[in-house]
């Protein structure tokens, strides 16, 4: 029976527990992306006092984790295609 310690090796923190180029986290991450995107201007364009919605400390923490996501969405859709193009078949 192996130890606990040797069930926990560092390769269980350095890959995806989505398995390797999976469609399903491409398409997750850029749904997730696309939320925030839909919320962000709703709240921008519903806000009673219009672009003032930009000025509280909380909207400038969303539009962050809106960037972030973006920016997460890219990466792995860049990193899936290339993927994509450099396996055989």
């Amino acid at each position: 029976m192996p130890t606990p310690i040797s069930i926990f090796s560092h390769f269980h923190f350095s890959f995806s527990q989505w398995g390797g180029r999976s469609l399903g986290y491409v398409l997750y991450r850029n749904a997730v992306a696309l939320y925030f995107m839909v919320v962000i201007i709703y709240d921008g364009l519903s806000y009673v006092h219009g672009w003032k919605w930009f000025v509280f400390l909380t909207d400038w923490f969303y539009v962050v984790l809106t960037l972030q996501s973006l920016l997460l969405g890219f990466a792995v859709t860049f990193h899936y295609e290339r993927a994509k193009r450099a396996a055989p078949g």
